[in-house]
């Protein structure tokens, strides 16, 4: 425990912070996902579309954006950002993908209350942190937040203090500074 800073400290409570997000939202952030890409999949199907055809409109589909952007002139943002969106489609799974992350899938009962939940779950997660800060904040010294923090039940153990080295060399023309010139010890 020798040498711990209180920005030591804010550093360990941001990493356990991002712990609990990955332990506790991010399963829920990954089932959305599975979700949204299920019903993306499904569009696809209904659309009757099959895949080897889907692949074909969308090479189609960058030729004619190409063509006009091209005879156009064009460097609007739009075609660009449509190019960029085209480009990264080139198959059934990117364009689930692409549907997945762009379309926003509200009035979906099972995706809402899953978005609301890990919404919900990281705000609350980031609340109990803040209140974490704000008594470590007037704490007087490194030495105290991390006696607080082990009160509160956590393993500070993995606390580790940043080391900085104390002592810097610089090569400097004295002569430009006008200080006095070095005097040679090997002399």
């Amino acid at each position: 425990m020798k040498n711990i800073k209180k920005s030591d400290i804010y550093n360990f409570i941001k990493m356990k912070q991002m712990d609990s997000i990955n332990e506790k939202v991010k399963p829920l952030e990954d089932e959305v996902k599975r979700l949204k890409d299920e019903y993306a999949a499904k569009i696809i199907v209904a659309s009757g579309v099959n895949k080897w055809e889907i692949e074909k409109y969308i090479e189609k589909l960058k030729t004619v954006v190409t063509s006009l952007r091209d005879s156009l002139d064009s460097s609007s943002y739009r075609f660009n950002g449509l190019m960029d969106g085209l480009s990264t489609i080139s198959d059934t799974k990117t364009l689930t993908n692409h549907i997945s992350n762009h379309i926003n899938f509200k009035n979906i009962p099972e995706i809402d209350k899953l978005q609301w939940e890990a919404i919900h779950l990281r705000r609350s997660i980031l609340e109990e942190y803040e209140k974490i800060e704000a008594a470590v904040r007037v704490t007087h010294n490194g030495k105290k937040a991390y006696t607080l923090l082990e009160e509160l039940g956590f393993d500070v153990s993995n606390v580790v203090p940043e080391v900085k080295n104390e002592m810097v060399a610089l090569e400097v023309n004295n002569e430009l500074l006008g200080l006095p010139e070095k005097k040679d010890d090997s002399a």
